[in-house]
Parts: structure tokens; C-alpha cells; sequence
């Protein structure tokens, strides 16, 4: 639970739907069509946000699973998986 109070998606949400939910009672006047315009911005804000996450956990894995040492530091965003092959390091890397 305390990782969840950590996620900016979290917040982002929450803030978003307490906003609305208590909208009429601060005086904002927030027409209908802008209430789903911000709902469907948060929404694809946390879709590309679990996105990349998902693809960040997985270039993880695959530097995991194929014996990089977890003291050295590897930015899995920059390791790429080759065709058929086993994930290299891209140049330029710090390690």
C-alpha cells in the first residue's frame, strides 16, 4: 500500500476525481464536456504512464534474467533485445 501512496498515476487520479466529485460545492461551474475531457486526459495519461512502466519492467526482467550484476548500474530503457539473440548493452551506457 505505501508504493501505491508513492505513484504519481495515484495521485494524479485521486486529485482529478476528488476535484470533480467536489466541484459544484468550491463554485466552479465545469461544463459536462469538460468534465470527460479531463477524465479522458487522465485517463491516457495513465495508460502511457502504465505503459512505459509495463516496458520498463520488462527491460528489467531481461536484464535480470540474463546475469547483468545488480550492483551495476543499467538503464534498462537503453538495453535493447536483439533479433534472436540475448539483450546487449547499447554504447555510451554508464556501467
Amino acid at each position: 500500500m505505501g508504493e501505491k501512496l508513492k505513484s504519481r498515476k495515484f495521485w494524479i487520479t485521486f486529485g482529478t476525481g476528488v476535484l470533480l466529485l467536489f466541484a459544484q460545492q468550491l463554485g466552479l461551474d465545469i461544463a459536462p464536456e469538460t468534465v470527460w475531457g479531463i477524465v479522458a486526459m487522465v485517463t491516457g495519461y495513465n495508460a502511457g504512464q502504465g505503459y512505459v512502466d509495463g516496458q520498463r519492467a520488462r527491460a528489467k526482467s531481461i536484464v535480470v534474467n540474463n546475469g547483468y550484476s545488480a550492483d551495476r548500474h543499467v538503464d534498462p530503457i537503453k538495453v535493447v533485445p536483439p533479433k534472436g539473440g540475448d539483450a546487449v548493452q547499447k554504447p555510451g551506457v554508464a556501467g
